[in-house]
């Protein structure tokens, strides 16, 4: 966080320091969505902040981890729809 706000991230050149990118959230999509959950829970962390409490909670549909301009949040919480 920068000044208690996210930091603003311009995602065309997110992409193009990671082309690896779009098969992960592709892959992760995937993944969730052949679950057989109706929601799934996602916590966003680094080895070792396990005590942690989220610096942001969101609750998304499974299309949102698709879009180009969605980033993860690090410390995020997400409540992720799969089946509406």
């Amino acid at each position: 966080m920068q000044n208690g706000d996210w930091p603003e991230i311009e995602v065309a050149k997110a992409f193009e320091r990671n082309p690896s990118e779009k098969p992960n959230r592709e892959a992760l999509a995937a993944l969730l969505g052949s679950s057989g959950e109706s929601m799934i829970e996602l916590y966003g962390l680094w080895d070792g902040d396990f005590s942690e409490t989220p610096k942001a909670r969101e609750e998304i549909p499974l299309s949102r981890i698709l879009d180009p301009d969605f980033l993860f949040k690090e410390q995020g919480f997400y409540t992720v729809e799969i089946r509406g």
